[in-house]
């Protein structure tokens, strides 16, 4: 009789991993429900990991905004009272639906025919975050999966909405700091080399931005190349390396300008999953450490890890997050008011609300100075380049009219 690995949450909310005899995976699965336990990965006999050299290129992940438009269709048929298995047939039979996630949509099919749970079926495929299969496990469990799915579409739509905006938000002023680079590397290629002569026929040295631009031009291409590299592998060790990180995180949140950035970015994020996982009935260590698990900053995700083992030991939420200097006052507030009156869900939804919208207001602002600030920068570069060659030249002039 073949043996399933598996990993399920049992009654109390707390994660557990085994294995079990059963002649099919329906089997398995039917004997996992009868020990009131949500499995959310069961591994098939002699199922082995791809490795990484052998995987499709992306495959692991998938953007927010198309997360969005799959819940968004699913979120509709399932209100529809369509079946779960009949509601997946139609999604992978959409023309536009991106080839990993068609893929994707094909397994789930596969595995709820099989007689496993679409949380289950979720959960055991990377391209879907947890805190997305724990949510749809609650609003199986409640019975309310259409309302789940409805409001986890309308969290990934304002998520896609939010990096939209703040992509569009920085596109002008990147493509300006693409063509200062652009137009000093011309000056340096072009126009230096053109009036070096100059100077040295006339035995006088070059002004200090003529001589600066002349040895950036004077750097070979393997020299570039090597420090362009060096900064990658900087990057690279930074997003690996948890110390590196975690360093770089907290001078990241030193800076003025970033730093609150930063803050009210994680703040909302948090607060958001928070709020979304505690009112779909998620236990709250686990709905804290999935929490923690969206963050971005090594920094603020250590306080919420640190957070839910404080809060194992008795500790209030509010007293346990507190004990981090980076959570901000207000969250803490309305974090312990929630606790104290038994709304929670909804004083952390509006946490989630008033840093959102303060950190997208601190985008705005931060990029319609960035735009005239940054044009200002390269007009002065290039003017005092124009205006030193310029003088430099008319001074030898007058020398030799003498």
């Amino acid at each position: 009789m073949p043996r399933y690995s598996f990993k399920a949450y049992d009654a109390n909310g707390n994660l557990r991993t085994g294995e079990i005899s059963a002649d099919t995976r329906g089997s398995a699965l039917e004997t996992l429900s009868r020990r009131a336990q949500t499995v959310v990965h069961l591994d098939e006999p002699g199922a082995k990991t791809i490795p990484w050299w052998q995987r499709e290129i992306g495959q692991d992940k998938l953007s927010t905004s198309q997360l969005a438009s799959f819940t968004r269709e699913l979120s509709s048929l399932v209100k529809a009272s369509l079946p779960v298995d009949e509601t997946l047939r139609i999604l992978s039979m959409q023309p536009q639906i991106r080839a990993r996630l068609r893929q994707a949509t094909h397994e789930l099919l596969r595995r709820v025919s099989e007689g496993e749970q679409l949380s289950a079926a979720i959960a055991s495929d990377r391209i879907f975050p947890e805190f997305y299969s724990r949510l749809v496990a609650a609003g199986e469990m409640s019975g309310a999966l259409p309302a789940t799915l409805e409001q986890l579409a309308d969290y990934l739509e304002r998520s896609a909405e939010s990096r939209t905006r703040i992509v569009a938000s920085l596109a002008y002023p990147a493509l300006i700091f693409v063509a200062a680079l652009v137009v000093i590397g011309v000056l340096a290629v072009v126009l230096v080399p053109a009036v070096l002569p100059i100077f040295a026929d006339a035995g006088t040295d070059p002004p200090f931005i003529i001589r600066t631009l002349s040895g950036l031009g004077a750097i070979e291409m393997t020299t570039w190349i090597a420090l362009i590299a060096a900064f990658l592998g900087i990057g690279v060790l930074a997003a690996t390396n948890r110390p590196v990180r975690q360093r770089l995180d907290h001078a990241i949140l030193g800076f003025p300008l970033v730093g609150p950035l930063v803050v009210e970015r994680e703040s909302g994020r948090f607060a958001r999953a928070l709020s979304m996982l505690l009112a779909n009935d998620v236990p709250m260590l686990d709905a804290l450490r999935i929490s923690g698990d969206t963050l971005s900053s090594a920094v603020f995700r250590d306080a919420i890890a640190e957070a839910g083992h404080r809060l194992k030991e008795g500790e209030s939420l509010a007293t346990a997050l507190a004990r981090s200097s980076r959570v901000p006052p207000l969250l803490l507030r309305l974090v312990s008011v929630g606790e104290q009156t038994g709304q929670l869900g909804a004083l952390t939804q509006r946490a989630a609300e008033i840093y959102e919208g303060a950190f997208q207001r601190r985008v705005d602002r931060l990029t319609a100075m960035a735009t005239p600030i940054l044009t200002l920068v390269i007009g002065g570069i290039v003017g005092v380049i124009v205006v030193s060659v310029l003088s430099a030249v008319l001074a030898m002039n007058a020398l030799v009219l003498q």
